[in-house]
């Protein structure tokens, strides 16, 4: 089985076995951007030559990526493949918010993912201990696992790369952060000696603070799952912001993860069947 988290700027597929699932078992089979090239019969074929037997798709669409377009062309090379497009209904969570309906899957799937890691890790944190989930992509959401169980809602702030455009559009003396270059923490550094450096330490170290206030909020000492895209810079600095390192735990597949455990909730309850 597959699954599939659909972004607004990238596309990201794993592979995982159709029963016993285990998060450890989730095999990351490629993540796409908008600039691959992607989506051509030739290409889809080459990229599932070695799976002959049909397969499911569990797909969350979070994002504007051409999935589309994939999809059609999958199903005319394999049609006795299956595409199950997930809703925040077949999450197995309480969505304890205004409007359910509104929350984008992603956030959603990533706290459902983050109630099960907190299963497995029981016996290091007292029992219904809250979780926070920063997810570092074209957004960065912070979102909270409550003391029940419950998604409980959170922030939704510009992403680094959002961030990074905005800042250069404010006047043509500001560079635009190559916001990969991010993980390097002499950018941490404050104060900043010239204008490269100043603007790169403001993106990091505004996106951290966000993150921090919000542990803050949520009364501190609690575990943080770091995901995303741009996941492995914000883990890379977040305990400059006095956040315990202990507590941090950077889970880079969260989304992919969550879809793979819905899809094997639904097949222990034989929801779908067989092939």
């Amino acid at each position: 089985m597959f699954a599939v988290d659909v972004g607004n700027t990238r596309l990201k597929t794993a592979f995982f076995p159709p029963s016993g699932f285990c998060v450890n078992e989730l095999v990351v089979r490629d993540v796409f951007t908008r600039c691959d090239h992607w989506g051509s019969e030739k290409h889809i074929k080459f990229w599932l030559r070695h799976i002959e037997e049909p397969q499911d798709w569990f797909i969350a669409k979070t994002g504007q990526f051409p999935w589309e377009k994939w999809q059609e062309c999958i199903a005319e090379l394999r049609p006795k493949d299956r595409f199950i497009h997930l809703s925040y209904k077949d999450i197995p969570i309480v969505i304890d918010v205004k409007n359910p309906e509104e929350v984008g899957l992603d956030r959603l799937l990533a706290v459902y993912a983050a109630s099960l890691w907190r299963k497995e890790h029981e016996e290091r944190f007292a029992e219904g201990t809250p979780v926070l989930v920063a997810d570092a992509g074209t957004a960065l959401t912070v979102d909270v696992l409550t003391v029940e169980g419950h998604f409980g809602g959170g922030i939704i702030f510009p992403g680094l790369n959002a961030l990074a455009e905005a800042l250069a559009g404010i006047s043509p003396r500001l560079p635009k952060i190559d916001c990969q270059s991010l993980s390097d923490l002499y950018y941490l550094l404050f104060p900043a000696r010239d204008t490269y450096d100043a603007c790169a330490a403001g993106l990091i170290l505004g996106a951290m603070g966000v993150i921090r206030q919000c542990y803050e909020f949520s009364g501190g000492n609690i575990p943080i799952l770091i995901t995303g895209g741009d996941g492995n810079t914000i883990y890379s600095g977040i305990t400059y912001v006095d956040i315990p390192e202990e507590l941090v735990h950077l889970e880079e597949h969260l989304v992919l993860s969550g879809i793979a455990a819905v899809a094997e909730k639904k097949y222990s309850e034989k929801e779908f069947g067989n092939l």
